[in-house]
Protein backbone atom coordinates (compact mmCIF):
# COMPACT_ATOMS: atom_id res chain seq x y z
CA UNK A 1 0.00 0.00 0.00
CA UNK A 2 2.80 2.51 0.86
CA UNK A 3 4.25 2.20 -2.76
CA UNK A 4 0.95 2.58 -4.69
CA UNK A 5 0.46 5.71 -2.59
CA UNK A 6 3.56 7.18 -3.37
CA UNK A 7 3.12 6.45 -7.15
CA UNK A 8 0.18 8.29 -7.16
CA UNK A 9 1.39 10.92 -5.50
CA UNK A 10 4.79 11.29 -7.98
CA UNK A 11 1.89 10.81 -11.02
CA UNK A 12 -0.11 13.87 -9.34
CA UNK A 13 3.48 15.87 -9.25
CA UNK A 14 4.85 14.58 -12.59
CA UNK A 15 1.65 16.11 -14.19
CA UNK A 16 1.76 19.36 -13.30
CA UNK A 17 4.19 21.60 -11.48
CA UNK A 18 2.68 24.49 -11.67
CA UNK A 19 0.46 27.05 -9.53
CA UNK A 20 -2.32 24.67 -9.70
CA UNK A 21 -0.57 21.98 -7.15
CA UNK A 22 -0.05 23.53 -3.84
CA UNK A 23 1.54 21.96 -0.38
CA UNK A 24 0.41 22.12 2.94
CA UNK A 25 0.62 20.73 6.66
CA UNK A 26 -2.61 19.89 8.76
CA UNK A 27 -2.62 19.18 12.33
CA UNK A 28 -5.45 17.81 13.40
CA UNK A 29 -7.51 17.18 17.14
CA UNK A 30 -10.33 14.57 17.01
CA UNK A 31 -12.79 12.84 19.34
CA UNK A 32 -15.05 10.00 18.25
CA UNK A 33 -17.42 7.43 19.38
CA UNK A 34 -16.22 3.66 20.59
CA UNK A 35 -17.77 0.57 18.74
CA UNK A 36 -17.64 -2.96 20.38
CA UNK A 37 -19.56 -6.05 20.72
CA UNK A 38 -19.68 -9.93 22.50
CA UNK A 39 -17.02 -11.94 21.23
CA UNK A 40 -13.98 -11.59 19.19
CA UNK A 41 -16.29 -11.78 15.98
CA UNK A 42 -17.83 -8.74 15.27
CA UNK A 43 -20.90 -11.16 13.13
CA UNK A 44 -21.37 -13.56 15.91
CA UNK A 45 -23.17 -12.34 19.05
CA UNK A 46 -25.63 -9.14 18.50
CA UNK A 47 -26.34 -8.93 22.10
CA UNK A 48 -25.83 -6.16 24.94
CA UNK A 49 -26.23 -7.96 28.06
CA UNK A 50 -25.97 -11.06 29.31
CA UNK A 51 -28.26 -11.90 32.69
CA UNK A 52 -28.14 -14.37 35.47
CA UNK A 53 -29.32 -15.31 39.32
CA UNK A 54 -27.08 -12.60 40.74
CA UNK A 55 -26.34 -10.35 37.75
CA UNK A 56 -26.76 -8.19 34.63
CA UNK A 57 -23.62 -8.00 32.60
CA UNK A 58 -24.21 -4.82 29.78
CA UNK A 59 -22.11 -4.04 27.09
CA UNK A 60 -22.20 -0.76 25.85
CA UNK A 61 -22.23 -1.15 22.29
CA UNK A 62 -21.78 2.65 21.32
CA UNK A 63 -20.66 5.73 23.50
CA UNK A 64 -18.83 8.65 22.73
CA UNK A 65 -15.40 8.50 24.45
CA UNK A 66 -14.46 11.75 26.63
CA UNK A 67 -11.58 10.14 27.86
CA UNK A 68 -9.31 10.86 25.08
CA UNK A 69 -8.45 13.16 22.50
CA UNK A 70 -6.39 11.60 19.13
CA UNK A 71 -3.89 14.16 17.70
CA UNK A 72 -2.57 14.07 14.75
CA UNK A 73 -0.60 15.81 11.27
CA UNK A 74 -1.07 15.70 7.61
CA UNK A 75 1.18 16.28 4.75
CA UNK A 76 -0.80 16.79 1.98
CA UNK A 77 -1.19 18.83 -2.01
CA UNK A 78 -4.07 20.41 -3.34
CA UNK A 79 -4.35 19.82 -6.96
CA UNK A 80 -6.58 22.17 -9.06
CA UNK A 81 -8.13 23.42 -6.19
CA UNK A 82 -10.38 20.80 -5.88
CA UNK A 83 -8.68 17.05 -5.15
CA UNK A 84 -6.73 17.25 -2.33
CA UNK A 85 -4.43 14.10 -1.23
CA UNK A 86 -2.77 13.76 2.13
CA UNK A 87 -0.60 10.91 4.22
CA UNK A 88 -0.72 11.78 8.05
CA UNK A 89 -0.07 10.21 11.38
CA UNK A 90 -2.14 10.48 14.56
CA UNK A 91 -2.94 8.96 17.96
CA UNK A 92 -5.96 6.45 18.37
CA UNK A 93 -7.61 4.17 20.67
CA UNK A 94 -9.83 1.52 20.37
CA UNK A 95 -12.04 0.98 23.41
CA UNK A 96 -14.86 -0.93 25.07
CA UNK A 97 -17.40 0.09 27.85
CA UNK A 98 -18.70 -2.38 30.25
CA UNK A 99 -20.55 -2.38 33.12
CA UNK A 100 -22.00 -4.87 36.16
CA UNK A 101 -25.60 -4.23 38.06
CA UNK A 102 -26.50 -6.52 40.71
CA UNK A 103 -29.98 -7.99 40.48
CA UNK A 104 -30.89 -7.70 44.32
CA UNK A 105 -29.70 -5.68 46.80
CA UNK A 106 -29.33 -4.96 50.60
CA UNK A 107 -29.17 -1.71 50.81
CA UNK A 108 -31.36 0.12 47.80
CA UNK A 109 -32.47 3.64 47.29
CA UNK A 110 -34.47 5.10 44.09
CA UNK A 111 -32.88 7.26 41.59
CA UNK A 112 -33.96 10.37 39.61
CA UNK A 113 -35.59 7.42 36.73
CA UNK A 114 -37.26 5.32 38.95
CA UNK A 115 -34.38 2.68 39.50
CA UNK A 116 -33.13 1.01 42.93
CA UNK A 117 -29.82 0.51 43.13
CA UNK A 118 -27.13 0.82 44.89
CA UNK A 119 -23.35 1.77 44.35
CA UNK A 120 -21.81 -1.72 46.24
CA UNK A 121 -23.78 -3.35 43.11
CA UNK A 122 -23.17 -1.88 40.41
CA UNK A 123 -20.07 -1.03 38.34
CA UNK A 124 -19.10 0.53 34.89
CA UNK A 125 -15.93 1.36 33.26
CA UNK A 126 -14.43 2.19 30.34
CA UNK A 127 -11.09 0.55 29.13
CA UNK A 128 -9.05 1.56 25.79
CA UNK A 129 -5.83 0.67 24.25
CA UNK A 130 -3.38 2.90 22.02
CA UNK A 131 -2.56 2.48 18.68
CA UNK A 132 -0.76 4.82 16.06
CA UNK A 133 -2.98 5.65 13.02
CA UNK A 134 -1.15 5.83 9.54
CA UNK A 135 -3.35 7.44 7.02
CA UNK A 136 -3.96 7.94 3.35
CA UNK A 137 -7.14 10.51 2.70
CA UNK A 138 -8.43 11.92 -0.65
CA UNK A 139 -10.75 14.78 -0.44
CA UNK A 140 -12.73 16.04 -3.30
CA UNK A 141 -14.41 19.61 -3.01
CA UNK A 142 -17.66 19.13 -4.59
CA UNK A 143 -19.87 22.23 -3.50
CA UNK A 144 -19.42 26.10 -2.19
CA UNK A 145 -21.99 28.11 -1.48
CA UNK A 146 -22.83 31.30 -2.95
CA UNK A 147 -20.58 33.73 -0.90
CA UNK A 148 -17.92 31.42 -1.18
CA UNK A 149 -17.35 30.75 2.85
CA UNK A 150 -18.18 27.14 3.01
CA UNK A 151 -16.41 24.39 0.47
CA UNK A 152 -17.62 20.82 1.45
CA UNK A 153 -15.65 17.82 0.92
CA UNK A 154 -16.10 14.00 0.36
CA UNK A 155 -13.52 12.38 2.22
CA UNK A 156 -12.50 8.55 1.31
CA UNK A 157 -9.52 6.81 2.51
CA UNK A 158 -7.27 3.83 4.16
CA UNK A 159 -4.85 3.48 6.51
CA UNK A 160 -3.07 1.08 8.92
CA UNK A 161 -3.82 0.77 12.89
CA UNK A 162 0.01 -0.15 14.23
CA UNK A 163 0.50 -1.26 17.59
CA UNK A 164 4.34 -1.86 18.52
CA UNK A 165 3.80 -3.81 21.41
CA UNK A 166 2.11 -7.04 19.71
CA UNK A 167 4.78 -9.35 17.33
CA UNK A 168 2.32 -12.40 16.76
CA UNK A 169 5.32 -13.99 14.98
CA UNK A 170 7.10 -14.05 18.42
CA UNK A 171 3.80 -14.97 20.49
CA UNK A 172 4.26 -11.21 21.88
CA UNK A 173 0.73 -9.68 22.70
CA UNK A 174 0.33 -6.40 24.41
CA UNK A 175 -1.90 -7.70 28.04
CA UNK A 176 -2.87 -5.97 30.75
CA UNK A 177 -4.98 -6.69 33.81
CA UNK A 178 -7.08 -4.07 35.21
CA UNK A 179 -9.05 -4.71 38.16
CA UNK A 180 -12.47 -3.48 39.29
CA UNK A 181 -13.65 -2.59 43.05
CA UNK A 182 -15.41 -5.37 44.58
CA UNK A 183 -19.36 -5.41 44.29
CA UNK A 184 -19.69 -6.73 48.04
CA UNK A 185 -23.08 -8.34 49.65
CA UNK A 186 -25.96 -8.61 46.98
CA UNK A 187 -28.32 -10.37 49.05
CA UNK A 188 -28.71 -12.83 52.12
CA UNK A 189 -25.27 -15.00 52.12
CA UNK A 190 -23.90 -14.34 48.17
CA UNK A 191 -21.60 -11.57 47.45
CA UNK A 192 -20.01 -10.33 43.83
CA UNK A 193 -16.30 -10.95 44.90
CA UNK A 194 -14.07 -10.08 42.26
CA UNK A 195 -14.36 -8.52 38.94
CA UNK A 196 -11.47 -8.05 36.73
CA UNK A 197 -10.60 -7.48 32.80
CA UNK A 198 -7.57 -8.95 31.26
CA UNK A 199 -7.18 -6.70 28.39
CA UNK A 200 -5.59 -7.88 25.00
CA UNK A 201 -4.35 -6.60 21.54
CA UNK A 202 -3.89 -9.36 19.23
CA UNK A 203 -2.48 -7.59 16.54
CA UNK A 204 0.78 -5.15 15.05
CA UNK A 205 -1.25 -3.88 12.44
CA UNK A 206 -4.69 -3.90 11.02
CA UNK A 207 -6.33 -2.44 8.22
CA UNK A 208 -9.24 0.23 8.07
CA UNK A 209 -11.23 2.22 5.86
CA UNK A 210 -13.01 5.61 6.24
CA UNK A 211 -15.76 7.71 4.52
CA UNK A 212 -17.23 10.96 5.48
CA UNK A 213 -17.57 14.73 4.80
CA UNK A 214 -15.84 17.58 5.46
CA UNK A 215 -16.35 21.97 5.94
CA UNK A 216 -13.20 24.33 5.13
CA UNK A 217 -15.00 27.48 6.71
CA UNK A 218 -13.75 30.75 4.88
CA UNK A 219 -14.72 34.71 5.61
CA UNK A 220 -16.87 36.50 3.23
CA UNK A 221 -14.87 39.84 2.86
CA UNK A 222 -11.64 38.66 2.02
CA UNK A 223 -11.93 34.92 1.63
CA UNK A 224 -9.64 33.89 4.06
CA UNK A 225 -9.66 30.20 4.88
CA UNK A 226 -9.96 29.61 9.03
CA UNK A 227 -10.31 26.50 9.64
CA UNK A 228 -12.10 23.02 8.90
CA UNK A 229 -14.22 20.47 10.56
CA UNK A 230 -15.01 16.70 9.29
CA UNK A 231 -17.27 13.96 10.22
CA UNK A 232 -16.49 10.41 8.89
CA UNK A 233 -16.93 6.74 9.78
CA UNK A 234 -14.02 4.43 10.35
CA UNK A 235 -14.61 1.00 9.76
CA UNK A 236 -11.49 -1.78 10.77
CA UNK A 237 -11.27 -4.81 10.05
CA UNK A 238 -9.53 -7.13 12.75
CA UNK A 239 -10.01 -7.26 16.23
CA UNK A 240 -7.47 -5.41 17.82
CA UNK A 241 -9.03 -5.00 21.24
CA UNK A 242 -10.18 -7.90 23.34
CA UNK A 243 -11.59 -7.52 26.81
CA UNK A 244 -12.41 -10.68 28.88
CA UNK A 245 -14.16 -10.23 32.47
CA UNK A 246 -13.73 -12.27 34.64
CA UNK A 247 -16.52 -12.35 37.68
CA UNK A 248 -16.44 -14.39 40.65
CA UNK A 249 -19.35 -14.75 42.86
CA UNK A 250 -19.41 -16.56 46.26
CA UNK A 251 -23.07 -18.07 47.14
CA UNK A 252 -23.49 -19.66 50.73
CA UNK A 253 -19.59 -20.49 50.51
CA UNK A 254 -20.09 -21.90 47.00
CA UNK A 255 -17.77 -20.52 44.63
CA UNK A 256 -19.00 -19.70 41.14
CA UNK A 257 -17.13 -18.32 37.99
CA UNK A 258 -18.33 -15.92 34.88
CA UNK A 259 -16.35 -15.00 32.00
CA UNK A 260 -17.76 -12.77 29.22
CA UNK A 261 -15.54 -11.54 26.18
CA UNK A 262 -16.07 -8.17 24.79
CA UNK A 263 -14.14 -7.08 21.05
CA UNK A 264 -13.38 -3.87 19.46
CA UNK A 265 -12.15 -3.08 15.64
CA UNK A 266 -11.53 0.33 16.79
CA UNK A 267 -14.61 1.46 14.63
CA UNK A 268 -16.51 4.84 15.23
CA UNK A 269 -17.53 8.37 14.25
CA UNK A 270 -14.95 10.65 14.36
CA UNK A 271 -15.45 14.29 15.08
CA UNK A 272 -12.21 16.22 14.10
CA UNK A 273 -11.42 20.32 13.88
CA UNK A 274 -7.98 21.21 11.74
CA UNK A 275 -6.21 23.58 9.58
CA UNK A 276 -4.46 23.55 6.80
CA UNK A 277 -1.17 25.97 6.69
CA UNK A 278 0.01 25.68 3.02
CA UNK A 279 3.82 25.52 2.78
CA UNK A 280 4.48 25.82 -0.83
CA UNK A 281 3.83 28.57 -2.62
CA UNK A 282 4.35 30.52 0.33
CA UNK A 283 2.35 33.39 -1.55
CA UNK A 284 -0.73 33.38 -3.94
CA UNK A 285 -0.20 34.96 -7.06
CA UNK A 286 -2.22 38.13 -8.13
CA UNK A 287 -3.10 35.97 -11.41
CA UNK A 288 -4.05 33.01 -9.56
CA UNK A 289 -6.29 34.54 -6.90
CA UNK A 290 -8.32 36.88 -9.92
CA UNK A 291 -8.42 33.43 -11.55
CA UNK A 292 -9.75 32.25 -7.80
CA UNK A 293 -11.85 35.21 -7.38
CA UNK A 294 -13.85 35.02 -10.60
CA UNK A 295 -14.86 31.45 -10.33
Amino acid sequence: MPKTIFVILFWILGCSLNAQVSFYIRPAASMKTQQSFFGSNHYSEKYTEYSNTYFTFRNDRNYFDRNNVQLGLQLGLIFHEKHLFELGLATDNSGVAVGVKAQSYMNTYEDTEGDFFNSAGSTYSQIGSQHLRIAFNYNNIFYKNKYNTIHTRLIVGSGVLHNSSVNRRKGEYNIEIIPHFSHGQVSNNVFIDEHYSRVTNFWRNSLYFKFGLGIDFHTKKTNSYLFSFDIYYLQGTRTVQVNDNFIKVIDSGEEIDFHYRVGSRNSGFYFTLSRRFKVYPWKTSKKDKKAHNNK
